[in-house]
């Protein structure tokens, strides 16, 4: 069979994959052990506060496997080793991803951006790693991982943003309380221009002009996504708080409320996510049903570990979610190629939209969590909710790293596209406010090399799996 020239182009020019989830915690390593792990094509250097070299790379894979962002720093006088540093992800969009480092040296805390550039640009811009500027002159360093956010525009423009909740004397608090004031601590960031931090203190309104509703008594920063030219933090038993960060006068804060469906926790059985292009928002809620298809939990034996899957779509036009899909365990559980894996048949959790498609949504599931001594193998896998198929799974977390790698703050990036020579069909390089779709490339090969294969083994001495 003969293959088209073009055809092989364009595989070869699209290596990296559409988009990924991010680990939440970071792999750090001392400076000058090779990662193997990583793709070097994906290197980006900068310095600390200090003066310290850092450099950032990525371990990239397409969902449901997790990825990785691969540190490697310079320790002073060898004082402090990879295990005193602990580095994570607050966030990510389009290119870019907003990292921080602690205790490198003098127990500093540091913001970098990670900018993937473009590879498909004329000519092709290689990765870049950016120092941030101190987020205020006696302000506390560090950015509180569920509150901070990032939006990106065009090529060099960049809003980090926190969203604060004070009580009546200023004071931090956690769980809003009446009399609380919300601040948004914005970074308006422009390439090599620099920036400046700023801080607002917005009421909160209800979207829609007539109320709609009551506004939250209560709140707590669950999940914050990107959505067109807006941010939006998302309180999973409440609502969304939508800011218009882009807008230097006037951010404000507009409340959303979730749609009314059964409520049994919070991040591991619901989440909402940003999809097509950041053109769509889409609540997901797994809950427990009775064997008489009621919501709630039951005790009845044909009801054991029988779950309901609902999904919805926020409509931009009038701001009001509209249910459109819904699929039970059962239905996935007696799918030929679920049966054919050692896949258990427990609750899914954690549920990740696809970033292309509405559809498609990766989940978690594990044995161990649901049930007594059961399995601990964890998968990840991705199911198809309009046909209520197994698109693919993938084993991902031994025992070792079971505690410590992040898996329930998966962090969605389409960071990934950005290394490719020839743009994906999702027209993903455009900056904020985009649309497009990408079928997913089929199922995931089970037996093929991870960012888990042994090829890692030589560095595991060097690093520490926070």
């Amino acid at each position: 069979m003969t293959t088209n020239r073009s055809e092989s182009v364009v595989v070869a020019a699209t290596a990296f994959p559409p988009w990924v989830l991010f680990e939440h915690c970071c792999t750090v390593e001392v400076l000058g052990y090779s990662s193997s792990i990583a793709d070097t094509k994906t290197m980006a250097a900068s310095r600390t506060t200090t003066s310290l070299p850092v450099t950032v790379s990525l371990c990239l894979a397409a969902p449901p496997e997790g990825s990785r962002v691969c540190i490697q720093l310079a320790c002073r006088d060898g004082d402090v080793h990879a295990e005193d540093i602990y580095s994570v992800i607050l966030a990510a969009h389009g290119a870019s991803v907003l990292l921080e480092i602690w205790g490198n040296d003098s127990n500093t805390i540091d913001h970098f951006v990670y900018n993937a550039d473009n590879a498909a640009a004329d000519p092709p811009r290689p990765p870049s790693l950016c120092l941030l500027p101190c987020n205020g002159k006696g302000w506390r360093r560090f950015m509180y991982k569920n509150a901070t956010g990032i939006l990106c525009r065009g090529e060099d423009e960049l809003v980090a943003v926190e969203l604060n909740m004070l009580d009546v004397h200023g004071a931090p608090v956690g769980p809003v309380v009446p009399g609380t004031v919300f601040e948004l601590r914005l970074l308006r960031y422009q390439g090599s221009g620099g920036g400046g931090w700023s801080v607002k203190r917005p009421k909160i309104s209800h979207y829609h002009s007539k109320g709609g509703g009551e506004l939250p008594s209560s709140w707590r920063n669950d999940v914050i996504v990107p959505f067109g030219d807006r941010l939006c933090w998302v309180d999973l038993q409440r609502g969304l708080l939508l800011s218009d960060v882009l807008d230097e006068e006037n951010p404000g804060l507009r409340f959303v409320p979730l749609p009314e469906d059964p409520f049994f926790g919070r991040a591991p059985y619901r989440n909402v996510c940003v999809t097509a292009c950041g053109g769509a928002m889409k609540f997901v809620n797994i809950f427990p049903r009775c064997c008489c298809s009621g919501a709630g939990w039951s005790y009845c034996r044909s009801s054991h570990h029988a779950y309901t899957v609902h999904t919805w779509t926020l409509t931009t036009e009038d701001m009001a979610w509209v249910k459109d899909g819904t699929m039970d365990t059962t239905q996935i559980w007696a799918v030929d190629r679920y049966k054919s894996l050692p896949l258990p048949h427990v609750r899914l959790e954690f549920p990740v939209v696809s970033l292309d498609e509405p559809h498609a949504i990766c989940f978690v599931v594990c044995e161990d969590h649901h049930v007594k001594n059961g399995d601990k193998t964890t998968w990840r896998i991705m199911v198809d909710m309009r046909s209520v198929t197994l698109r693919s799974a993938a084993f991902r977390y031994p025992e070792e790293r079971w505690h410590n790698a992040g898996y329930r703050l998966l962090v969605p990036s389409r960071v990934s596209d950005y290394f490719n020579s020839e743009p994906s069909s999702s027209g993903s390089k455009i900056g904020v406010s985009q649309a497009g779709t990408v079928p997913n490339s089929g199922v995931s090969d089970l037996d093929r090399p991870t960012c888990e294969s042994s090829s890692s083994a030589p560095m595991q001495k060097h690093l520490h799996w926070r």
